[in-house]
């Protein structure tokens, strides 16, 4: 049983017994005193404080409100419980502001344990934040005088230190001019060092533009005048192959230039391709990766490629050609140094910039050790530092960034990363027509008309065939050939992709012989627009590199087979054959 004063301001005495067997129930030994009027509760209060007040809300001579006023007017700090037999609800809400820990009714004494001790609890938190801040008190009272000794113990260092301080005030004024002289000459020098670097980065930028752009004029120039040329003389070789049959020694001679031709022509496709690669120009820079992937094999390098890549993604000409020469400068290093016959490229858009890694398992080496240039190192070593060095600052000079990782026998990665920067209408970089035009002597105007009339009833059964390319020489060279066979009569020629949508609606071929590169719209967008509006017709292309991004392209855009300019002489007459026989077979 736990001990407890208790106080009841209440007139009847039936409701403190009551009371007080609630409380014995609850655990309580109740030392109690009754009060009904207010100099009895004071007396009580004066003379034998309670642990707790029990009071009635209304008694003919005293009410709760009343003893809770004396109560607080003497600053005892007591818990006051409301117990009555009826009470307002705003009532309670008063006595509760006004200081009552709790109110409960009388037929509802059951609550009355529960209401003590949280009241008593109350009561002991009160206690203790009471202590604990005249604790606080006492704290802040030495805080503050242990506070005004320190602070007296500081103005006098303070007054010492001001003594000292000024004794070196001259010495620090004459090392501030020093040093704002020397941070000037230093500001000044840099920004002379960082416009030097700019002027450097803009030009090693406009000097890569440069030698790319000479590099494709002379690719355009040896695949639209010399690769004509070669074609035009095989054309011409194998019409003389049929005319020299009876002359054994003449047709052996004809076959011997033939070869001759046939590999001068591959020469001469292998360097259009070193200078500048057509498919960087026609298909964008994915695809030029996987070709120079497979053309690493002719280096012993197998090259495996990973794209992350948006096929619609036309990168500004600056920074396309960039990307590849800088993969292809690594490729050849692994090819050259690496020994493990083996790398990777993983192309990829990420965060707005496009991203290339270019990796090998190989030898690797020290890059510290690779910084220096020393006057004993071997030629391509050196050709190889200065060529990583020239992809760092070419890369900077465009905003991007160029990290090399590498270790003895650990393999080398390298990583380019350039800002996503497309055309917006400036010099277009492949898928669009990148050839020159002959001299004016050698092409037949756009208006003049085809050699033949419109198809019409009763039209002979011979195969009609459209010529589309933009060189002269070789159009004319089609058609010897072609014009041998009585099969086969050849309606009419265009000079671009335009001129065939337009004639084929006119004409209506059956065949259309359709070169790749021309200017206005190329074959592999004209082929697609007949093969919509005519699917019947059959499309043949022809070109000098029928590699195998060509190939895919001009299948997708509806063509039935791509064969190269060379093998015209040969194959072409089979070609239209055999294609126009096959599409007749579906058709029926």
């Amino acid at each position: 049983m736990n001990a407890l004063r208790v106080l009841f301001v209440e007139d009847d005495p039936l409701d403190v017994e009551l009371a007080v067997l609630e409380l014995k129930k609850n655990h309580y030994d109740p030392d109690w005193r009754r009060v009904d009027t207010a100099e009895a509760f004071t007396r009580e209060l004066a003379d034998n404080p309670p642990d707790v007040i029990i009071s009635d809300h209304a008694m003919p001579q005293f009410s709760s409100s009343e003893a809770l006023t004396l109560l607080q007017a003497r600053g005892l700090s007591i818990p006051f419980v409301v117990v009555s037999h009826a009470i307002g609800e705003e009532e309670a809400v008063g006595l509760m502001r006004k200081g009552a820990d709790d109110f409960l009714m009388k037929d509802r004494l059951g609550r009355l344990g529960q209401a003590i001790r949280h009241a008593l609890e109350q009561q002991r938190l009160k206690d203790e934040h009471g202590a604990a801040q005249q604790a606080i008190l006492r704290l802040n009272q030495e805080l503050e005088r242990r506070i005004d000794q320190r602070t007296a113990e500081l103005q006098a260092a303070k007054r010492s230190v001001e003594i000292e301080l000024e004794s070196r005030k001259k010495a620090e004024e004459a090392l501030r001019q020093l040093n704002a002289e020397l941070e000037a000459r230093v500001e000044k020098r840099t920004r002379d060092i960082v416009a030097s670097q700019h002027r450097l980065r803009a030009l090693t930028s406009e000097l890569t533009l440069a030698e790319q752009r000479e590099r494709k004029r002379l690719a355009v120039e040896l695949h639209d005048y010399l690769a004509q040329l070669l074609v035009l003389a095989k054309l011409k070789l194998g019409q003389g192959k049929r005319l020299a049959e009876p002359m054994p020694t003449c047709a052996e001679m004809i076959k011997q230039t033939d070869e001759v031709l046939t590999e001068a022509l591959t020469y001469t496709r292998t360097l259009v391709h070193d200078l500048s690669p057509s498919v960087l120009h026609e298909f964008g820079l994915a695809a030029a990766i996987r070709w120079l992937a497979d053309r690493m094999r002719h280096h012993d390098l197998a090259v495996t490629v990973f794209l992350e890549w948006n096929e619609d993604v036309d990168l500004a000409e600056d920074r396309a050609v960039l990307l590849f020469q800088s993969v292809r400068e690594l490729l050849m290093n692994a090819a050259k140094h690496a020994k493990s016959g083996k790398a990777a490229v993983r192309l990829e858009l990420r965060d707005r910039k496009v991203w290339i890694e270019v990796r090998d398992e190989g030898a690797g080496f020290d890059v510290d050790a690779a910084a220096a240039v020393g006057e004993h190192d071997a030629a391509d070593t050196l050709s190889s530092k200065f060529g990583l060095f020239s992809i760092r600052e070419r890369m900077k000079a465009l905003g991007g960034t160029f990290d090399l990782e590498s270790a003895p026998r650990r393999g080398t990665t390298a990583t380019l990363s350039l800002p996503l920067k497309t055309r917006d209408g400036r010099e277009a970089l492949g898928r669009q027509d990148s050839t020159a035009r002959l001299p004016d002597f050698e092409l037949r105007t756009s208006n003049r008309e085809p050699s033949t009339s419109p198809v019409s009833p009763g039209a002979s059964r011979r195969i009609r065939v459209l010529l589309v390319d933009d060189h002269a020489m070789v159009r004319e060279g089609l058609r010897s050939v072609l014009e041998t066979y009585a099969d086969v009569e050849v309606v009419g020629e265009a000079l671009d992709g335009e001129e065939a949508v337009s004639f084929v609606d006119q004409f209506q071929p059956s065949v259309v012989v359709m070169d790749i590169n021309m200017p206005k719209m190329n074959g592999i967008e004209a082929t697609a627009r007949i093969k919509v509006r005519h699917p019947h017709v059959v499309v043949i292309g022809l070109s000098v590199n029928a590699s195998g991004e060509n190939q895919h392209a001009m299948k997708t855009a509806g063509a039935a087979v791509l064969l190269t300019k060379e093998a015209a002489v040969d194959d072409l007459y089979q070609t239209i054959l055999q294609a126009f026989s096959e599409n007749r077979a579906i058709r029926v």
